[in-house]
């Protein structure tokens, strides 16, 4: 069969001028959707991305501040670590002489009795002690094991007088160096 169109020129041109117009709306509403959609997803992925940014730029002066106050820390924290480096190497060159007439106190038996003593410079010592005849020997004694090394704290050790008296007793100064 055979399409045949009995429709005049002028309602032939209506009737498609009517179905131009409906695809035109069509296509206009379905554009207008598209870019109205497109918009809509552009403003909420620039309205995520601002919200974001905005919470990172205020976590990051968050942090940036909390390091800018451990940075003055850290500097304090270094100064007295410094500090007390050199604090602890004054104290362990130090001298110590409470420590050091102990041990010089205790360097005799008490057969040897000392009477006096006196600090000189450079970590050395006078002793001026009193000791029987019989015990002489221990003075020697000591002042040469401490010249070999055997007496721990002690480095050096030198009898400087010796007086012997008639009643057998003996007085003698020593010289005597600590470590």
């Amino acid at each position: 069969m055979m399409d045949l169109n009995l429709l005049p020129s002028e309602a032939k041109f209506q009737a498609a001028k009517i179905k131009l117009k409906k695809k035109m709306t069509t296509f206009i509403w379905f554009f207008s959707a598209f870019w109205l959609i497109l918009v809509m997803v552009i403003f909420i992925v620039w309205f995520w991305r601002k919200t974001s940014l905005n919470s990172n730029e205020k976590t990051y002066q968050k942090t940036l501040k909390n390091y800018q106050s451990m940075v003055g820390n850290v500097v304090i924290s270094q100064q007295i670590k410094f500090q007390a480096k050199l604090v602890g190497k004054l104290l362990s060159d130090r001298f110590e002489y409470g420590s050091a007439v102990k041990k010089v106190m205790q360097l005799f038996s008490t057969d040897v009795i000392i009477n006096d003593f006196e600090i000189q410079e450079g970590r050395r010592f006078t002793i001026k002690g009193t000791v029987l005849g019989e015990n002489l020997d221990e003075v020697e004694n000591k002042s040469d094991d401490i010249n070999n090394g055997k007496v721990e704290n002690f480095s050096s050790a030198r009898v400087t007088s010796l007086v012997i008296y008639l009643d057998g007793s003996c007085k003698f100064s020593m010289e005597v160096g600590l470590k």
